[in-house]
């Protein structure tokens, strides 16, 4: 599933990508030859949230639990994917992430230059069943109708 999520997304040779949560390097392992390869996992002493250096990409998938705190931690994936990536990222998440892309949200990283591109539905019944592959791409990105579109105000 990883190689074929990561094919859609047509990396330039020598793009440098960082696979944010490496764990069993399923994303690491599938970049395409030419990539300057890059990783994080905090069981083998990367955190992601204190990664500084600019990449091109952001791939992989962010974890499916909370943090230390008990809050969601894909809100904060999401900032700190913004924060690093030059041209976009790109997260298979499942539907408990859904739930944290607010109006607000996506606010703040269309103000970053970044658009909501690209969505994958896959299954895999090995998991829970469905997963969605999200590509966010930074300006100059202009799709004739938006992805997704949103409502900062309340009803």
């Amino acid at each position: 599933m990883a190689a074929d999520l990561i094919a859609l997304l047509n990396l330039d040779p020598g793009a440098k990508v960082l696979d944010a949560g490496s764990g069993d390097k399923v994303w690491f392992d599938n970049l395409p030859l030419g990539c300057q390869r890059f990783e994080c996992e905090l069981e083998r002493g990367g955190d992601f949230f204190e990664w500084t250096d600019p990449v091109d990409w952001v791939v992989g998938n962010p974890p499916f639990r909370d943090g230390p705190d008990g809050k969601n931690l894909f809100p904060a994936w999401l900032e700190q994917c913004a924060k690093i990536s030059q041209k976009g990222f790109a997260l298979l998440i499942n539907d408990k992430c859904f739930s944290a892309i607010t109006p607000l949200r996506l606010d703040k990283l269309v103000k970053a230059g970044f658009s909501l591109a690209h969505m994958r539905v896959v299954s895999d019944h090995r998991w829970r069943g469905r997963y969605f592959f999200l590509v966010w791409l930074k300006a100059p990105f202009h799709p004739t109708f938006p992805f997704v579109s949103y409502e900062v105000k309340s009803y």
